[in-house]
């Protein structure tokens, strides 16, 4: 129990550091008010690094985290503004988000953003990533995202458009559950030692 609440309280510290405005009595008004309290919580951004080829993954995961009432997708084509450069866009966007989820593909670790955006989002030491890989691509996987760390979500393609994009949907539920899930658990454990 003593390492459950631990690993917890580490990751709601993460969490509270990287809010930083959250103050003691910002957390507390959220613990008076129990479940409900959630509402007083701002959504956590997840930054999503994607390759173009990978345009239509990266629409599954925003749809499944615009269902999300904890989390927010972040994607920088979307938030670009006239004028300003997309390398700057992208660091501000990363230093922004709570989470960063890159979805590697076998096309997708070939591309020089991709790459970028892992390498920069990994100096973050606050920034929790969880990457999404194809299954076939582990083994071939160098640098901060390799075989040798958790890889839990993975994804395998069939010749069967239709099944590759269930399977993909799916995987994405289990993504955003678990992270809700993390978030939530921070939250009880929280307001039971209150």
């Amino acid at each position: 129990m003593k390492y459950a609440f631990k690993q917890n309280a580490k990751t709601l510290e993460r969490i509270d550091n990287k809010l930083g405005k959250f103050t003691d009595e910002h957390w507390n008004n959220i613990m008076n008010l129990g479940q409900n309290g959630w509402e007083l919580f701002p959504k956590l951004k997840v930054f999503i690094s994607f390759a173009e080829c990978d345009r239509k993954r990266m629409e599954i995961v925003v749809k499944e985290l615009n269902k999300s009432e904890l989390l927010k997708p972040l994607v920088v084509e979307s938030n670009r503004r006239s004028n300003e450069s997309i390398s700057n866009l992208v660091i501000e966007s990363i230093n922004l988000s709570h989470y960063f989820i890159p979805i590697l593909s076998e096309e997708s670790i070939k591309t020089q953003w991709v790459n970028q955006e892992i390498g920069y989002a990994k100096s973050r030491e606050n920034l929790i990533t969880i990457p999404i890989i194809q299954s076939t691509i582990i083994n071939s996987l160098k640098g901060f995202i390799h075989n040798q760390v958790q890889l839990p979500y993975k994804f395998d393609l069939t010749d069967k458009p239709n099944s590759n994009r269930i399977q993909f949907n799916k995987l994405c539920n289990v993504v955003l559950n678990d992270m809700e899930e993390v978030i939530e658990n921070n939250y009880t454990i929280l307001n039971y030692i209150k």
